[in-house]
């Protein structure tokens, strides 16, 4: 048995390369990049898909900026329990807005716009619970913005 999972593991990786699979490429994009603006969680969220991507990231004077500007997390009420009239499902947007500029400061991506919905449902007596539950559920919601926008900066680089 000890033999058998890296014996699995070697002729899955040979299996692989035989049929010419290739991890999702990097982005090409010239020089370095600096991620500029937005909460520290996602400024974190997008060095971190940069850096995975093989762009080479910089503190100051990169190459490219990616400025992000301000934007946030809005919660609507979505229903109401109706015998004690408390909230019982919200809606959270969480919204990203960006655009990538040179050394010059002239745009090299035109400004766009990340829209991240989520719904969730309260439930009576597990307040702790909820409140671990929404934080898990907005960091979730920042990487998932910060992978629309490195998709977008994909696709300007031709990949």
């Amino acid at each position: 048995m000890r033999i058998f999972l890296p014996l699995t593991g070697a002729l899955l990786g040979l299996a692989l390369a035989g049929c010419a699979f290739q991890p999702r490429g990097g982005l090409d994009l010239p020089g370095s990049v600096r991620v500029q603006g937005g909460s520290f969680e996602l400024r974190d969220a997008l060095e971190a898909r940069l850096a995975g991507s093989g762009v080479r990231l910089a503190k100051k004077d990169a190459d490219l900026v990616l400025a992000i500007r301000p934007g946030g997390f809005e919660e609507r009420l979505l229903s109401v329990e109706p015998v004690r009239g408390a909230a019982r499902e919200y809606q959270v947007a969480y919204r990203v807005r960006y655009t990538l500029r040179d050394k010059k400061g002239e745009t090299a991506l035109d400004p766009g716009e990340v829209n991240v919905v989520r719904e969730y449902r309260l439930h009576p007596g597990e307040r702790l619970s909820q409140t671990r539950e929404r934080a898990v559920m907005r960091g979730e919601m920042r990487r998932e913005a910060a992978a629309a926008i490195i998709r977008r900066l994909h696709a300007l680089s031709g990949g």
